[in-house]
């Protein structure tokens, strides 16, 4: 990062300034979350696919997972294709199973979901790796 010092408000303290690089990805500053306590007739309504509860867990878990994937994904595109994927396993999951153990634990369940998500891409990715350097690689031209 490039830094340019600046003078503190105290005398004879010098700082440092961060300015941001260019070129590097833009998002905006999330709001603090407040913690939501999930329970069994969440998970229920969820399940039977009530609009208001699965909008709560788009916006709820999808800015938790944003924030994760953010720090761990090179673009935006694939951010959103990950949250995507957590979201259908979960659902998918859910209505399957009919029920978590304890509903309580449902966020620990997405974190989970989106670590295999996330452990499978970088599975593919180094696949697509080995395979290049293995002289497998398809022309582009």
């Amino acid at each position: 990062m490039d830094h340019q010092p600046f003078q503190s408000r105290r005398a004879g303290v010098q700082t440092r300034r961060l300015r941001p690089r260019k070129g590097l990805l833009r998002y905006g500053v999330l709001a603090r979350l407040p913690r939501y306590e999930f329970d069994r007739d969440y998970i229920d309504r969820l399940v039977a696919e009530d609009p208001e509860v699965e909008q709560h867990f788009t916006r709820y878990f999808g800015s938790l997972l944003s924030l994760k994937l953010r720090s761990r994904l090179r673009s935006a595109a694939l951010v959103e294709d990950a949250k995507q994927e957590t979201f259908v396993r979960v659902l998918t999951s859910l209505k399957r199973k009919r029920n978590l153990a304890t509903p309580e634990t449902l966020g620990a369940f997405v974190n989970s979901v989106c670590n295999n998500v996330l452990f499978e891409l970088y599975r593919s990715a180094a696949t697509d790796t080995t395979s290049r350097t293995r002289g497998n690689r398809v022309p582009i031209r």
